[in-house]
């Protein structure tokens, strides 16, 4: 939010001093360099995987409306098994297969495969940005309960 009243500020002391080139140059400068050190200082967190967000609206107590910005680049997973399986990736839920075009963020990532009568399969892939990774696998080498 702060970027953007930057932007506000800047914008009207741009055009207070029309015929003063010289001023108009030096606050477009000076908002250049507040809000590159306003994207700079969020740089530790969105190293961290904290991503910013804003609030745009609240519902009611507890319920709001929420923007998230991801600086993350993804790739895509289609996954056919059979017979079928309930889809894990990294632990989070992603529904039972066949999986169409899940969105995925880029690099290797955990797939646990669940098959109530087949048991369980855990394989690792690796996502690519804005490609599709297909994998077609068969439940009959995994992991039962008795094993």
């Amino acid at each position: 939010m702060l970027a953007v009243l930057v932007s506000l500020v800047a914008t009207v002391l741009i055009v207070i001093p029309n015929q003063r080139p010289n001023v108009r140059e030096s606050w477009t400068i000076i908002a250049a360099v507040v809000k590159f050190g306003i994207v700079l200082s969020m740089l530790p967190s969105v190293l961290q995987g904290v991503y910013p967000a804003i609030t745009m609206f609240t519902i009611s107590p507890g319920k709001t409306v929420k923007k998230r910005y991801s600086f993350r680049e993804f790739g895509y997973l289609q996954l056919v098994v059979f017979p079928w399986a309930e889809v894990y990736i990294d632990g989070r839920h992603y529904g039972q297969t066949p999986i169409g075009r899940a969105k995925v963020p880029v690099g290797e990532h955990t797939l646990t495969l669940l098959h109530p009568e087949l048991g369980k399969k855990e394989l690792t892939t690796q996502i690519v940005a804005d490609d599709t990774t297909v994998l077609a696998l068969a439940m009959k080498d995994a992991v039962t309960a008795e094993d």
